[in-house]
């Protein structure tokens, strides 16, 4: 049983946000789902890399988790049948 089929009546929502690393120069993006289920709230962060490496973080429910699990809850929970938003570039 994996960690993702324990939890029930999970609700995600998924956006996108800036994150910094420490002592670094500028502000990357990542995508963050929070997850609310029976079993209490949390968040998970996927950061991509510059150099290709994909990171994640869990807080909440998430916290101490292992990447793989966290991975596979990102990979079940973040995918949605709807089309994308379009994403539109910042100008200025």
């Amino acid at each position: 049983m994996s960690a993702v089929t324990t939890l029930t009546n999970p609700a995600v929502v998924i956006e996108r946000m800036p994150v910094r690393e420490r002592l670094a120069s500028f502000t990357a993006a990542a995508w963050s789902i929070a997850v609310r289920a029976d079993e209490g709230a949390g968040t998970i962060v996927r950061l991509e890399a510059a150099d290709g490496a994909v990171h994640f973080r869990g807080d909440g429910h998430f916290l101490g988790w292992s990447r793989e699990e966290m991975e596979a809850a990102w990979e079940a929970m973040a995918h949605s049948d709807s089309p994308p938003e379009p994403d539109l570039p910042q100008l200025g």
